[in-house]
């Protein structure tokens, strides 16, 4: 089966693009696919030359579409009125499934009145509509679509999680691997981590955004800034921690990859209760704190590193939800829906050849 995958690859890394770039990877890997690949992020790399790039864009699908089984598309609310509504018709033309696998936050409804009643008139002629969280697909069937499946961020799972939990586990080391924008919670992290006396240490890593202008700047006794990480990079400096901070004030929120991530990698997560985020962490594997407070980030920071027991409950609690999110168990889920749909098209274009 050939598979036909549009989605923006890196860079810029964004949780979108490294989505894509996984499920990619992992499709590759397989024998019982091709997939043929285009890359759009090229467009949002060249906005001065966007219509060039569209052009571009269109041209390469255009020469795809034809040779594969389904037709993929991975992206975000804001291309369903363009590069959704072109695949649409694309698809109709060559009577090939489509599957669209839209990555949560901006709802499709707040893209503004006309384009998105055009992403909603997208999604409605889609084979099938894959929703980041739980909170999509229902949103989805109130809004009177039927084939729609959650299909969550889901990340390599390591060979093995973090060392063996002991008696002599304890929690001193955090880590936040993201955009370090204000957003994330970061000069929460930075004013919760300067409260404590003891010797903890607070490790930041990733692309430093705007709006936390010089936060970082200076000698600091607990935070040090770490620079920028390669994907590959990611699940070595996890396991070198001993739990996850992600404070997050953003609403719009789904799965973030990075929690995500450190789940796999056998971290508990200290974290907000907005957007899809409650759908994958709980009180098993961590601790929720109010977005913005301080103090409630402090308080559950202070009870990991002083209650041992609770800690290592925790990395108990991680250990049986690691595997939920497995990249490998979800591109096999991936193949399935399309290797479903290619053969309902297959015989639906064979009844109406007979007729």
């Amino acid at each position: 089966m050939n598979i036909l995958m549009v989605g923006p690859l890196p860079p810029p890394i964004g949780g979108i693009s490294v989505s894509f770039h996984i499920l990619v990877d992992e499709l590759r890997r397989r024998s019982d696919v091709s997939i043929q690949v285009v890359d759009f992020s090229h467009i949002r790399r060249q906005s001065c030359c966007a219509a060039v790039g569209f052009i571009t864009l269109v041209h390469a699908i255009l020469n795809k579409a034809k040779s594969c089984d389904v037709i993929t598309l991975s992206c975000a609310s804001t291309a369903l009125p363009s590069l959704g509504l072109l695949l649409v018709l694309l698809a109709k033309w060559y009577s090939k499934p489509l599957i669209i696998r839209k990555a949560a936050g901006l709802d499709y409804a707040a893209i503004g009145r006309i384009r998105g009643a055009i992403a909603h008139f997208v999604v409605q002629q889609v084979d099938l509509y894959l929703a980041q969280t739980k909170a999509l697909v229902v949103l989805a069937r109130q809004r009177g679509l039927n084939k729609v499946a959650w299909f969550p961020t889901h990340r390599p799972l390591p060979d093995k999680a973090k060392n063996p939990v002991t008696e002599a586990t304890r929690c001193r080391r955090f880590v936040f691997i993201g955009q370090v924008r204000e957003h994330k919670g970061i000069r929460e992290i930075l004013a919760a981590a300067e409260r404590f006396e003891q010797d903890i240490q607070v490790d930041i890593y990733g692309p430093v955004f705007q709006d936390i202008g010089t936060d970082l700047a200076g000698e600091r006794r607990h935070v040090t800034y770490r620079g920028v990480l390669s994907q590959d990079q990611v699940t070595a400096v996890l396991q070198q921690h001993d739990i996850f901070l992600l404070p997050s004030k953003h609403a719009p929120e789904g799965y973030p990859g990075a929690i995500v991530e450190a789940l796999a990698a056998g971290l508990p997560v200290i974290t907000t209760r907005l957007g899809g985020i409650p759908e994958i962490v709980d009180e098993e594997c961590g601790l929720f704190v109010e977005p913005g407070d301080v103090n409630s980030l402090y308080e559950a920071m202070k009870k990991v590193v002083e209650d041992q027991e609770f800690y290592r409950q925790l990395l108990q609690g991680v250990e049986s939800k690691r595997r939920e999110f497995d990249s490998a168990v979800w591109a096999g889920r991936f193949v399935e829906h399309c290797r479903r749909l290619a053969e309902l098209e297959s015989v639906s274009g064979r009844s109406d050849e007979r007729s």
